[in-house]
């Protein structure tokens, strides 16, 4: 049982228990360390977010510009598929077989 004329003067101002010397400025340090590695971890976290960002944002303009000029047909573009309907229009059963048979060889058309 405790007493109850406890006397805290007898006890005084000493700590019941001791650190070394520094303990608190080292651990400053190490506090301050861990904090720098991880915000510099963070920091490079968020820099290959953005980075995959902007490449996910320029691949997908890229495809978008390329359907629309895909899509669009230029003046010039336009004469030439009149001028070849017209050709076809013009050549016999005979002459398209053969231009069919020509357009399946081609390995470059391809």
């Amino acid at each position: 049982m405790m007493e109850k004329d406890f006397d805290f003067t007898q006890i005084g101002k000493q700590l019941p228990y001791s650190v070394p010397e520094g303990f608190f400025d080292d651990m400053e340090k190490r506090i301050d360390q861990a904090t720098t590695v991880r915000r510099s971890a963070m920091r490079r976290w968020w820099i290959g977010v953005v980075a995959a960002a902007a490449v996910l944002t320029g691949i997908v303009f890229l495809i978008a510009r390329g359907d629309r000029q895909n899509t669009t047909r230029t003046a010039q573009q336009e004469t030439f598929y009149e001028q070849f309907d017209a050709t076809l229009d013009q050549m016999s059963d005979e002459e398209l077989q053969a231009y069919s048979d020509f357009v399946e060889d081609d390995v470059f058309i391809y």
